[in-house]
C-alpha cells in the first residue's frame, strides 16, 4: 500500500521486521540486569533501614548485627517492588531489631526510616528504581516572569532548546 507512493520508505518499514525481533531479544537480557540491580538496591535498602532505625533509637549496628541480617537482606532484596514484599521486608527487619535491642514499636519511626531508606538506596517509596535526579541546571524554584529560563519573554529565543530523549516503540504483527 505504501510502496507505489513511497518505496524507500515501504523498504524501510518492511526491514524493520529482524531488527525489531532483535531489540525485543535484547530486552529480555535487560530485564535479568534490571532484576538484580532491583536485588541489589533492595538489600542495600534494607540495610539502610536497619542502620536508621538503630540510630533512632540511640543504638548502632555491631558488624555481628549486621551478618545477622545479611540474610534477611538478601532474601527479601528483590521483594520491595511490591507492597506485601515491601511489608513482610521491612517487618522482619524492624522485628530483628526490636528482639535485639528490645524497643517498642514506633510506626511512625518506622516509616520515616523506611521512606529515607529506599530514597538513599536509589530505589523510589513502590520500591522501584529511582529515575535519576534532575541535573543541576535546573531551576530550584518557579522561574519569574522576568526570567530567561521561562520561556515566554523575550530571552527566551537566547536560549537552547531543550528535547526530551524518547524511543519510538511499534507493534509489529
Amino acid at each position: 500500500m505504501i510502496e507505489p507512493v513511497a518505496p524507500d520508505l515501504a523498504r524501510q518499514l518492511n526491514g524493520f521486521g529482524p531488527e525489531m525481533i532483535a531489540a525485543i531479544s535484547e530486552g529480555a537480557a535487560e530485564t535479568d540486569s534490571g532484576a538484580e540491580l532491583q536485588r541489589r538496591l533492595g538489600r542495600r535498602a534494607l540495610v539502610a533501614y536497619a542502620e536508621r532505625l538503630a540510630a533512632h533509637h540511640g543504638h548502632e549496628l555491631a558488624a555481628a548485627d549486621l551478618r545477622e541480617l545479611e540474610p534477611v537482606a538478601e532474601d527479601n532484596g528483590a521483594s520491595l517492588d511490591t507492597a506485601p514484599g515491601r511489608q513482610r521486608a521491612f517487618g522482619e527487619v524492624a522485628s530483628f531489631l526490636r528482639g535485639r535491642f528490645s524497643w517498642a514499636e514506633d510506626p511512625d519511626a518506622e516509616a520515616e526510616c523506611r521512606g529515607v531508606a529506599l530514597q538513599e538506596s536509589g530505589l523510589d517509596a513502590f520500591g522501584q528504581p529511582a529515575l535519576p535526579a534532575a541535573p543541576s541546571e535546573t531551576p530550584a524554584a518557579l522561574p519569574t516572569s522576568d526570567d530567561p529560563r521561562r520561556g515566554d519573554g523575550p530571552a527566551a529565543a537566547d536560549t537552547k532548546e531543550r528535547y526530551l530523549d524518547s524511543e519510538i516503540v511499534a507493534i509489529y504483527w
